[in-house]
């Protein structure tokens, strides 16, 4: 299961598959979910999103537009927690189409 915490998790529909990422917004939870093939398996990452007021590069495509401030709570080898965040497109599919480096994705 890609998100075993989120137990009614709905996709947006896609209209292309030459995709790099499949990411969405989910409004009413203010969660953003990513799904990326790495290691020929599909990783899941989802975290919380606040859309920034003003234009920021995004940290994936590296282009300057709306994006949304994306955290992810994290644990550390010694068991300490701390939050991870950046800032990401608001369309995905913009992103996606914008992206030239898709190793951003697996850092």
């Amino acid at each position: 299961m890609l998100f075993p915490n989120s137990n009614k998790v709905k996709a947006s529909d896609y209209d292309s598959l030459l995709l790099t990422y499949l990411g969405w917004n989910d409004v009413r939870s203010k969660r953003r979910y990513f799904v990326y093939p790495m290691d020929d398996t599909l990783v899941g990452v989802e975290g919380a999103y606040m859309i920034h007021t003003q234009p920021a590069t995004c940290a994936l495509c590296g282009c300057l537009g709306q994006v949304a401030h994306v955290t992810k709570k994290a644990v550390n080898q010694e068991s300490d927690y701390h939050t991870l965040g950046n800032y990401m497109c608001v369309d995905n599919q913009q992103c996606n189409a914008q992206l030239t480096d898709p190793h951003a994705l697996e850092q």
